[in-house]
């Protein structure tokens, strides 16, 4: 793994390794909006050639990534206020202790709907950690918090959606 991006070959080893990730996290903060996703995709990919230097020795490249990626997610809504809002987005929750299956429709529907009850801090925290895959150290630096203010905000947004799931199926038996 690439720690620094110096030429273009460390560049093309970045893309290869981050494009799949970057574009995971954007279409899920995006509401499942495919061209959307590739654009803003495109557009950290720019800032990372760009910004490159900037990166320090010893720092997390992963996290320095995401913390364009979500940046450029911010920028991006903030500049089209108008047509949307990181609200009124719907994402989907792979969680393993749920069992939960991309391949099952029904089910990310499902999942889709309930996680969009949730804010838009919680729906960032699970997506970083259970899409994205980033360690709590990674999502810290994303989000400019200390580990253990990032694991607190990362349980307490599970529990809330857990108790939203809960609800929902509460309402369904009646």
């Amino acid at each position: 793994m690439v720690d620094q991006i110096k030429d273009e070959n460390d560049f093309t080893l970045v893309y290869k390794e981050f494009n799949s990730p970057v574009f995971n996290y954007v279409y899920f903060r995006t509401g499942l909006q495919k061209e959307k996703a590739e654009d803003i995709t495109q557009d950290v990919f720019l800032k990372i050639w760009k910004k490159r230097k900037t990166i320090k020795k010893n720092k997390s490249l992963r996290a320095w990534i995401f913390t364009i990626a979500r940046n450029t997610v911010i920028d991006f809504y903030r500049t089209n206020k108008k047509t949307t809002s990181l609200d009124d987005l719907n994402y989907y929750d792979f969680l393993e202790a749920e069992n939960v299956s991309k391949d099952d429709p029904i089910l990310f529907d499902y999942l889709t709907k309930q996680m969009s009850k949730l804010s838009n801090k919680d729906q960032e925290l699970i997506t970083l950690k259970y899409i994205n895959q980033l360690s709590i150290k990674e999502i810290s630096k994303v989000i400019k918090k200390s580990n253990t203010a990032t694991k607190v905000a990362i349980h307490r947004a599970l529990k809330r959606l857990k108790k939203i799931i809960s609800e929902q199926k509460q309402k369904n038996k009646n």
